[in-house]
This record gives structure tokens, sequence and C-alpha cells, in this order.
């Protein structure tokens, strides 16, 4: 099977010292197989982003979302959903949340992965806090393996 030309790309761009900035969206070809009798395969864009991270031996993967991270419950339907700023998969897991901020299968990898041990949650929308996370601060929320 051939590589998509974006992922052919990535050594070059990381030799390079620049951040590659790409879709989310699995390469479906490539690593992500369709249901029988589905047109697009069952995960997204967080197991996307999830798998180029481990792919490229990062230890973090950033999610840029619009919440500032992983909430007990929805906020936007529960204002009393509190903030998780810090969290282990299995925690997570075993918590059976009814809403998460990244995929549910995101969470089921993280901690059978080699590489990426740690997953960041954090607003985009917040002035400042991507690029905090960028220098490696703990904001939003970690969840890790």
């Amino acid at each position: 099977m051939k590589m998509p030309p974006c992922l052919a790309k990535l050594p070059l761009y990381l030799q390079l010292g620049c951040i590659p900035v790409m879709s989310g969206m699995p390469p479906f070809g490539y690593w992500e197989k369709r249901e029988e009798g589905s047109r697009i395969p069952p995960h997204r864009t967080d197991a996307g982003v999830f798998l180029s991270a481990e792919f490229l031996g990062a230890r973090r993967a950033l999610f840029i979302k619009d919440e500032d991270g992983l909430y007990t419950d929805d906020p936007k339907k529960n204002p009393q959903a509190t903030h998780v700023r810090r969290i282990s998969a299995a925690e997570l897991m075993a918590r059976q949340l009814p809403d998460l901020v990244v995929e549910r299968v995101v969470i089921e990898y993280l901690p059978r992965a080699r590489w990426c041990k740690e997953l960041q949650i954090v607003n985009g929308l917040r002035p400042g806090e991507v690029l905090a996370a960028l220098r490696g601060e703990d904001v939003g929320t970690i969840i890790h393996a």
C-alpha cells in the first residue's frame, strides 16, 4: 500500500525543525478500515491525531478544541460539570462518563501506545493557551497512559 503524500513529507518537515500541521482525519487506506456496510471508517479526526502522534514518536498529542478540556459531563449542556485537569486513561475509562471531549477509542488506544503516552486538550479559542501547551505547560486537561 502506498503511503499518503502528507506522511511521506513529515520526516523532512521534522528535520527542518518545523511543527507539522495536518488534517486529523485518519488516512483511511493506510491505517483505518471502514466497517462492513459503511462508506466511512468508525474513527474520525481524534483517532487520526493520536495515530499520527504515535506514528511520529511524539510523547504527547495536542488536541485543540472549543472546550477547556475534559469535564465530568458536557459543560455546554450541564453547567454543574466539573473540569478534570489530570487523569489516567484507566481511571477515565472506569468512570464511564457519558460524554468525552475526545473520541473514546483514543482513550482506549493510549495505554497500548508505544510512544505517545499523554493527550493534552486545550481551548483554541482562549488566547495564549495553544502557545502555552506548545511550551510544555500543563494547561487544559492532561490524560496519561
